[in-house]
């Protein structure tokens, strides 16, 4: 399953599936305790963000540059699972609201984050090439790390999906389907670390077979 280009895609076809077994046999008090912020789906991303930022780490002796560098972008995002733009402000500091009403300690605190994430995603671009020259040849490992990153705004757009279909564009929203939607993007945001871990696992089992001169 290793070798598969598209296998990456059952991770989305199990949060597909969880969401629909969360929202028709789940009543709303089992599917608070599940899907609610710090619940077991949540912390079961966090967990997994968190074992593979070690596992980049520890196995990056080859590819160093590449590896610590994802394993920091991978930070931001367990840190954004944890709530950190929020932890130390009185509102979320990559909201652009909360820039509106003067530049306090605050502000300059969260310019300052928000500069920091900036300069490391834009220096992970300079993978880019190199990746998309991956997808060209069809290596798998190319293909989950792909579906991993389109995951990442996927996942947000579901978030806010109910808000702008039922409250702006005034379609009927069931608790069902709001149900669906939000744990859809709870399960899909858990899987995001798994379709990393599962494009390294590939990485390296290509590696394996492949032997050290024939790395890409």
């Amino acid at each position: 399953m290793l070798k598969q280009k598209y296998s990456v895609l059952y991770f989305v076809l199990l949060s597909i599936l969880a969401a629909l077994c969360a929202s028709l046999f789940l009543d709303d008090d089992g599917f608070r305790r599940i899907m609610s912020e710090w619940g077991p789906v949540e912390l079961s991303g966090i967990v997994f963000y968190v074992v593979l930022i070690v596992i980049l780490v520890g196995s990056s002796r080859d590819d160093r540059p590449f590896f610590i560098h994802t394993a920091l972008v991978l930070t931001i995002m367990t840190a954004r699972e944890l709530d950190f733009q929020i932890a130390f402000t009185s509102k979320n500091f990559l909201n652009k609201t909360f820039y509106r009403h003067g530049i306090g300690h605050e502000q300059i605190g969260g310019i300052i984050a928000v500069g920091i994430i900036a300069l490391i995603v834009l220096a992970y671009l300079r993978y880019l090439p190199a990746w998309m020259a991956l997808l060209r040849s069809g290596k798998p490992y190319a293909f989950s790390i792909a579906a991993a990153l389109v995951s990442i705004p996927l996942s947000i757009l579901i978030d806010g999906a109910p808000r702008v279909l039922h409250k702006e564009m005034g379609f009927p929203m069931s608790t069902g389907t709001k149900h669906f939607f939000l744990s859809f993007e709870e399960v899909l945001e858990m899987c995001i670390p798994l379709m990393m871990l599962w494009a390294l696992l590939q990485y390296r089992a290509e590696n394996k077979i492949l032997g050290p001169d024939h790395r890409n």
